[in-house]
């Protein structure tokens, strides 16, 4: 299958998600201890097929009512989120595939990466203090789990 192909295969299953998404949310009653909602994005770890992560977390802020700034935010973390694994996690092996799952619960929207690449250093996760030296970045790069942990 060429890239193409794949990538237009690709937009079809989250078209797919998404209209499955909307239809569950039109149809689910409101009842107090109902189960959380789970739904996932299977993709594969090329940064070129990033495009469906925007649409699917717009759809889900825009079900949960955010504001057009929060939803853009939220867009960006998480869209860096999954670069991330990409590139770090995967180092752009495009064989390897990871997924993106939303849990809609009555008061939050959950997002979780679950991939089998290399994992985060915990230590990283820690922002920096107020007041701290600015990081150096190389060419722009290194920014992205500050603009996560900023956003989020």
């Amino acid at each position: 299958m060429t890239t193409a192909q794949e990538d237009f295969r690709i937009d079809l299953v989250i078209a797919e998600r998404l209209r499955a998404y909307r239809s569950e949310k039109q149809h689910a009653k409101v009842e107090p201890n109902r189960e959380p909602l789970l739904f996932g994005l299977d993709l594969p770890a090329r940064v070129d097929c990033m495009s469906p992560v925007s649409a699917f977390v717009a759809e889900a802020a825009q079900r949960r009512g955010l504001d057009a700034t929060s939803a853009s935010i939220l867009e960006l973390a998480i869209y860096e989120a999954c670069v991330n694994v990409v590139e770090h996690a995967y180092k752009f092996d495009a064989s390897r595939r990871f997924r993106l799952d939303i849990l809609e619960e009555d008061d939050r929207l959950t997002f979780q990466i679950v991939s089998g690449g290399e994992p985060l250093d915990p230590g990283r996760l820690r922002d920096r203090p107020a007041g701290a030296e600015p990081v150096t970045h190389r060419g722009g790069r290194g920014l992205g789990l500050q603009i996560i942990l900023r956003a989020m």
